[in-house]
């Protein structure tokens, strides 16, 4: 029998209106603890997604982390503020939050 580990959210839920042009999400200073990040698809395209910190360039492509339609991931990130998400059709919302756990 496997146990699993809650998700301890150590920010708010950010919501990137997604399309096929890359839109980011930006983390506040506050909300930067935790090294997980949770990003739900709720779209029908798939969400390549990229993340680091604001004071580079983070702008996600299609050759990025890719999340599959409907799906939720937990990504082990570290210290990062943005979050950046293009779609390979459509348009929908892209859920991210950082925090802790599987």
């Amino acid at each position: 029998m496997s146990s699993a580990t809650p998700f301890l959210l150590k920010s708010s839920v950010k919501t990137i209106a997604a399309s096929t042009a890359h839109a980011e999400a930006t983390f506040a200073e506050t909300e930067r603890s935790g090294d997980d990040l949770y990003v739900f698809n709720s779209t029908a395209g798939i969400a390549f997604v990229k993340w680091g910190l604001s004071t580079a360039t983070v702008n996600a492509a299609p050759t990025d982390f890719p999340i599959p339609a409907g799906v939720a991931r937990v990504v082990k990130v570290g210290n990062i503020d943005q979050v950046s998400v293009i779609l390979s059709t459509g348009t929908g919302n892209v859920y991210v939050a950082k925090g802790e756990g599987v």
